[in-house]
């Protein structure tokens, strides 16, 4: 090979490294340039936003003396700050215990509270969460057909936000959640009871209807079990039992177990005692609880042999039953150290 030709290709080799290096070296600075601009933007935005919450405080606390009226506050908000207030009065609520103060929020962010309808349908995920938690702290019954149309948002998680301010402002019956619950497996099985039962003891009705229904999808069945447990509702023990009869999932029938209340008949009763020896844990814990609910001093038997089971939730809900059938402290103690409780604590 030709030592020029040879040259030339190292020559060209070298020119590539550097005009990469370069071109990286350039590409590095320019990021850096750009995130200093948005630094800087971000903290001339966060400065101006805390001069605008510095007037907002003063106008509110003016407001709540009695020494101004609420139009001191809205004559001096632009268009473009409508958003901000908002976001403004819903962080002094949520940080705020005094009822009145609360309730001063509210109404201060009433005229306002329109303009998150296109937060709402337009935002990214987050602002629609925002907003709709926001309409939950601060709105009324006047913004139930934007939440209700939220309900069925893309986002499982702006739905169940939605979902959790509707019942929050009782914007109306409970049917619009009950045909959705198939959209809020992904949450938290707890969080959709509170949210259900958080409508009141008169939704009983309509979640009985559909924990009896078998045409019902399974888990609606069970996230209907547990608000009806958790109402304390004393009408759904044939529902239940029919459940513990007849289907074979085990979570739904734990539901069921959750459900029946005092007063039983007898053979409601013994349904739930033979249950106590079931193969599977979690309906054991949940029988002997309903046993203690639902039986008399001579359940006592079943609850003392539920002490040496090897589930620690069966140990603890015998425990239980034993001390609400009546037991002394001197005989509960006995049990325990005769059992395996002992341990497990």
């Amino acid at each position: 090979m030709s030592p020029l030709l040879e040259l030339a290709r190292t020559n060209l080799a070298m020119a590539v490294l550097i005009g990469s290096t370069v071109g990286m070296l350039g590409i590095a600075i320019g990021f850096m340039v750009a995130a200093s601009i948005l630094r800087r933007a971000n903290n001339r935005k966060a400065a101006q936003w805390a001069r605008y919450e510095v007037n907002w405080r003063v106008a509110v606390e003016y407001v709540a003396r009695g020494l101004a009226g609420p139009e001191t506050l809205h004559d001096n908000v632009p268009a473009e700050q409508r958003l901000t207030l908002l976001d403004y009065l819903y962080k002094s609520s949520l940080a705020e215990t005094r009822p009145e103060r609360k309730q001063l929020f509210a109404k201060l962010a009433q005229p306002h509270l329109p303009y998150l309808g296109d937060r709402v349908r337009k935002g990214d995920m987050w602002q629609r969460a925002r907003a709709l938690h926001t309409i939950a702290e601060l709105g009324g019954h006047d913004q139930g057909a934007l939440i209700l149309e939220a309900l069925d948002d893309p986002s499982a998680h702006v739905a169940m936000t939605a979902a959790r301010a509707y019942s929050r402002l009782r914007v109306g019956p409970i049917e619009p959640l009950l045909t959705r619950i198939e959209r809020y497996q992904s949450w938290d099985r707890r969080l959709l009871r509170l949210t259900l039962t958080s409508l009141g003891p008169e939704v009983a009705p309509a979640l009985h209807a559909r924990f009896a229904n078998p045409q019902q999808p399974v888990y609606t069945r069970v996230v209907c079990g547990d608000a009806l447990a958790n109402l304390k509702y004393v009408g759904a023990n044939e529902a239940a039992v029919e459940i513990l009869e007849n289907e074979t999932d085990v979570d739904l029938r734990a539901a069921a177990l959750r459900v029946i209340r005092a007063p039983a008949t007898d053979e409601q009763r013994m349904i739930v005692r033979s249950l106590c020896a079931s193969e599977e844990a979690v309906l054991r814990a949940q029988a002997v609880a309903c046993l203690a609910r639902i039986g008399d001093p001579a359940d006592a038997d079943s609850l003392e042999a539920a002490l040496t089971d090897l589930s620690p939730w069966v140990v603890l809900n015998a425990k239980k039953g034993l001390t609400s059938l009546s037991l002394t402290g001197t005989e509960l103690a006995a049990h325990v150290h005769a059992g395996s409780a002992g341990e497990w604590e």
